[in-house]
């Protein structure tokens, strides 16, 4: 035996679903949903780098780290997990790593994140 509000509900559903108009409303709906989630993401990941770059520049002010302008213009331009890298070589070294040697150095010379638009040219090495 079915509940007669649920039934009710079903018919108002299938109805609705075969409404032109209806099915449009609820598929805007959906895509503002998803929209919304992704903007959220990337306003938390932005957040995320903000918050990383501020906590670089902090490490090296308490350790005594005086970051060259290059250096402080390369954190606009590092993602979240270089960012990360270079917080955590920075608090292990105590020292602003040599570029060659780096990782942060090495990670960029790969392929960019699939979400980056950014290209990297590192030029040929000096010897």
């Amino acid at each position: 035996m079915k509940d007669a509000g649920v039934e009710n509900a079903h018919r108002v559903s299938q109805r609705a679903s075969e409404d032109p108009v209806a099915r449009r409303i609820a598929e805007q709906r959906a895509l503002a949903a998803i929209t919304w989630k992704m903007d959220i993401d990337a306003v938390r990941e932005e957040t995320r780098i903000e918050g990383l770059r501020s906590s670089i520049v902090d490490l090296c002010e308490v350790l005594g780290i005086e970051p060259t302008e290059p250096q402080r213009a390369s954190l606009a331009d590092m993602t979240l997990t270089e960012l990360d890298e270079l917080r955590q070589r920075i608090k292990n070294e105590r020292r602003w790593p040599d570029e060659p040697h780096s990782p942060v150095a090495s990670s960029r010379s790969k392929t960019p994140a699939p979400h980056s638009s950014r290209t990297i040219n590192l030029g040929a090495p000096t010897i």
